[in-house]
């Protein structure tokens, strides 16, 4: 009898031995899973504090082209974004989504997507991109179905939350700093106009940031 509780004994201490092993293992792997994606965000930050910078010194300016490190950028909002994170090594497009598709405010949301980092909150991130649809008339048919047709990138969020942002309007305009607040997206004073009442009449009678946003994006 003294033996078998011997043996049970013996097998009980393997059994807990086996399982406390397997429980540190899983925990320094989740350990470690934790610090990795911490790693990389506090990569990414001072990054994204230097691409903010660069957007806030050229608020003003007027210009008909981007250029860095030997290769130019389309002087539109997208281009424009693409110049600001290319510096930074950082790629907004996945060529792979690009095929077939000359919308590149479209395909950097495409590449977001594709990457998991969409998001429709009412509050954003400082650093993260603004999408927008139906600022104008991209496919000249009177209509309101022109998705993803500008692009900024969020500069900061006030107490009220009010999202001020920048991003480039063309080579008259220059680049520009506008707002938009989500939660009153129909305030005139808390929403920038982001589509011409002149050039493009709405027939649905939306101008507004809050009106006409797409969705963000946390390129990091």
């Amino acid at each position: 009898m003294s033996r078998h509780l011997l043996i049970l004994s013996l097998v009980l201490i393997t059994l807990s031995l086996s399982f406390a092993h397997k429980n540190r293992a899983k925990s320094n792997f989740k350990k470690h899973s934790t610090q990795g994606k911490r790693d990389i965000k506090d990569q990414a930050r001072p990054k994204i504090q230097k691409i903010l910078r660069m957007a806030q010194s050229l608020v003003g300016q007027r210009t008909r082209r981007f250029s860095w490190n030997r290769r130019s950028y389309n002087a539109d909002c997208s281009g424009f974004l693409s110049y600001l994170f290319a510096r930074e090594n950082i790629s907004l497009i996945d060529s792979s989504l690009a095929r077939g598709e000359s919308n590149m405010t479209k395909i950097i949301y495409k590449t977001m997507f594709s990457r998991k980092l969409t998001h429709k909150r009412k509050i954003p991130k400082v650093g993260d991109l603004v999408f927008f649809h139906n600022t104008f008339d991209r496919n000249r048919d009177r209509r309101e179905n022109d998705p993803f047709t500008h692009i900024g990138i969020v500069e900061k969020i006030d107490a009220g939350g009010t999202i001020y942002f920048i991003h480039y309007i063309n080579p008259r305009f220059g680049v520009r700093r506008d707002k938009m607040n989500l939660l009153h997206p129909h305030d005139r004073t808390k929403n920038s106009y982001i589509r011409s009442r002149r050039r493009y009449p709405s027939p649905s009678n939306r101008y507004l940031t809050g009106e006409l946003f797409a969705g963000f994006a946390s390129p990091y």
